[in-house]
């Protein structure tokens, strides 16, 4: 325990007037404290784990009672592996910043009707990713919570894809194309960035379509799927930290399907100026 971090809170709470009510409460906290470490995924990759927590209960009139629980949660780097990861003040308070602007906190006991705050709705059934009230960025964080939950490298790429497809797709046809142009126009400012993130999804969903298939991996392509599942990582954090910070793009993923695929249309119609050689350039300005 002498390196642990322990996440502590205290105060008032006129709600509990049951046990029940406080093992909710605590149920709530811890995942509370499982998407704030969520959350710091976007600004460092990490493997921070944590399980038990504990309340104790001192009522005004009556005997002190303890509360115990856990929430499973079991992450690991891009590469699969676990290890300490530091992050500065700085980066805690950025994370921070964006966890309490953007996601949802509530430690009452009533605030808490789903088994994730992160996909707080009342009365939806508990197979929530597709649900059509979840909207695009709600599933691109659930399956990017299933991604840093696997120990498996290719099936950590597949939901990696997966991710993007929450945000990116509009309909079925040409997805791997559409998907990877459709990233890197909305996360990259050069041609050659948008080539480079292009080339690395399209990488990315190669890997995926061996595994959800069930097909081998050949030895080259396994000692690439560390850097791949690096890279396809560094991306959706990007993604994530460019929504997160604009309010006005989160409306558009919040668009129906024909909005969001005219938006699409117009970000990868219009993007930066491609660099020509000059007589190429000139060649075509005549």
């Amino acid at each position: 325990m002498s390196e642990a971090v322990v996440v502590y809170a205290d105060g008032e709470q006129k709600e509990l007037t049951e046990p029940k009510l406080a093992h909710t409460l605590l149920i709530n906290f811890l995942y509370t404290v499982q998407n704030f470490l969520h959350t710091l995924w976007i600004v460092k990759d990490h493997a921070v784990n944590f399980e038990l927590g504990f309340l104790q209960v001192i009522p005004k009139n009556g005997i002190p009672y303890n509360n115990c629980n856990l929430v499973a949660d079991s992450r690991s780097l891009s590469d699969c592996s676990v290890r300490n990861t530091e992050f500065s003040k700085d980066e805690i308070r950025v994370g921070n910043e964006i966890f309490t602007s953007r996601f949802k906190v509530g430690v009452r006991p009533e605030d808490f009707t789903s088994d994730s705050p992160m996909l707080h709705r009342g009365g939806i059934p508990k197979q929530l990713t597709s649900h059509k009230e979840v909207n695009r960025l709600e599933r691109f964080f659930c399956f990017l919570s299933n991604a840093r939950s696997s120990n498996d490298l290719g099936i950590k790429i597949a939901m990696y894809c997966t991710c993007l497809e929450a945000l990116f797709t509009t309909d079925s046809t040409e997805l791997t194309h559409k998907i990877s142009e459709r990233a890197a126009a909305f996360l990259c400012e050069t041609v050659e960035a948008r080539i480079a993130t292009y080339q690395i999804i399209k990488k990315a969903y190669s890997i995926r379509s061996k595994v959800m298939h069930g097909d081998s991996i050949s030895e080259k392509l396994r000692s690439e799927l560390p850097a791949v599942a690096g890279s396809t990582d560094g991306i959706l954090r990007a993604i994530s930290l460019k929504l997160l910070s604009h309010e006005e793009l989160l409306g558009v993923f919040m668009l129906e399907r024909d909005g969001l695929e005219d938006y699409f249309l117009s970000l990868t119609c219009s993007g930066p100026e491609p660099q020509f050689p000059v007589s190429l350039a000139e060649t075509i300005s005549r």
